[in-house]
């Protein structure tokens, strides 16, 4: 958890953070559905929602993957839905930090997060 800490700079200090070995990953999901959450993969799975057709549900648990293999099929049947992040070309993936910020910003951007107009500074 430290090392977490250590790399989110001060986001611990206004979002919790929480550890959880993966093998208690589904049990915890469900935990957190009886709570109101829905588990949401960020996973290329077949049945996957583009990502820009995707309404997240208000409460919300955004299940990320290891960088190359993915969410283990476990943790993925433990989510209610799966939403994949369309790409072109031949890369197939983004890698994990990069996905996460791209789902974080369209969840905000679907539950109230209030754009601030960029202040134009002269240049000198």
């Amino acid at each position: 958890m430290r090392g977490l800490r250590q790399g989110a700079v001060s986001t611990d200090q206004w979002q919790p953070l929480q550890a959880c070995p993966v093998e208690q990953l589904p049990q915890w999901l469900a935990d957190r559905r009886q709570q109101g959450y829905s588990p949401i993969a960020l996973d290329r799975q077949p049945q996957a929602i583009p990502l820009p057709e995707f309404r997240f549900p208000r409460q919300t648990v955004l299940v990320l993957g290891r960088e190359l293999t993915g969410i283990p099929p476990a943790v993925a049947a433990a989510c209610d839905q799966a939403v994949a992040i369309p790409q072109y070309g031949l890369v197939q993936s983004l890698n994990v930090q990069t996905a996460a910020a791209l789902a974080s910003y369209a969840y905000l951007g679907q539950w109230g997060m209030v754009a601030v107009p960029l202040a134009l500074t002269p240049l000198e």
